[in-house]
């Protein structure tokens, strides 16, 4: 049986204080990668087939072929 592990988040540690500029800074750069992702093409769902005949929208336990 496998263990899953827990992943640890490591702490971001500094020793200077942040400028305003550089909270600003970070603050713009979420708001680009949320832009990024509202962009990326999001994969399509394919749609099932039957396995007898071939044709979209049903499965072959409801096939009438």
């Amino acid at each position: 049986m496998h263990v899953r592990r827990k992943r640890t988040r490591k702490a971001l540690v500094s020793d200077k204080a942040l400028s305003v500029s550089e909270v600003q800074a970070i603050g713009g750069y979420e708001e680009v990668e949320a832009e990024m992702i509202d962009e990326m093409p999001r994969p399509k769902k394919r749609r099932s087939r039957c396995s007898k005949c071939g044709e979209e929208g049903h499965t072959c336990r409801t096939c009438s072929n």
